[in-house]
């Protein structure tokens, strides 16, 4: 029933549109000045997961994509998230530039705090933890859910989800929280021994 349920919040990716899809992704990510094998440096300064680059470029047979996941691909390749899941449905060929992209400036890396690989690594168990308490909110109907609803009324991780809440959206903030919780036990904010701050 859960995953029937989930469905509602992926995009159902089209057979025949797969193959378009990584060849423009590709593609795109040469034009953004990472040809080739450059494939790690793209992840790293764009902050995005390269577990989630290589799927999106190498789309596998019945592999759909959550929402969320579509739009921090469209923000890490600077394109449109409708022209993105438009492909991927198989209604368009094309991706769409994102307008700071169009307009010639350079588009901005996604504002992750987690782009060191190492603290990526110690984060993504935490971050996953919190994707299962926002993926089950989102099936719920709570697509953007406060931080009271995410960890609890009065928690420190609530009061620091929520102080970022008008300016990232909510994969930043996973990836922000539980980067503070792999720095330390206590509340968000402290700093492991010996870390300079």
């Amino acid at each position: 029933m859960a995953a029937e349920s989930g469905k509602s919040h992926a995009i159902q990716v089209k057979e025949s549109a797969r193959e378009r899809t990584g060849e423009l992704l590709q593609r795109r990510r040469a034009d953004l000045g990472y040809p080739g094998r450059q494939r790690p440096a793209f992840t790293r300064d764009r902050g995005i997961n390269i577990r989630l680059v290589t799927d999106i470029e190498n789309p596998q047979a019945g592999r759909n994509f959550l929402i969320s996941s579509v739009q921090q691909i469209a923000r890490a390749y600077a394109v449109t998230y409708e022209s993105l899941a438009a492909v991927l449905r198989g209604e368009a060929g094309e991706l769409v530039p994102a307008q700071d992209a169009a307009a010639g400036a350079p588009a901005p890396a996604v504002p992750l705090p987690v782009t060191d690989p190492a603290r990526m690594a110690r984060a993504a168990p935490l971050a996953a933890g919190i994707w299962e308490r926002v993926w089950v909110l989102a099936v719920q109907g709570t697509p953007d859910p406060s931080g009271a609803q995410v960890f609890g009324e009065g928690s420190a991780d609530a009061r620091a989800w929520d102080a970022v809440a008008g300016r990232w959206p909510v994969p930043d903030r996973v990836w922000m929280i539980a980067d503070l919780q792999a720095r330390g036990d206590g509340p968000p904010g402290r700093r492991e021994e010996g870390t300079a701050s």
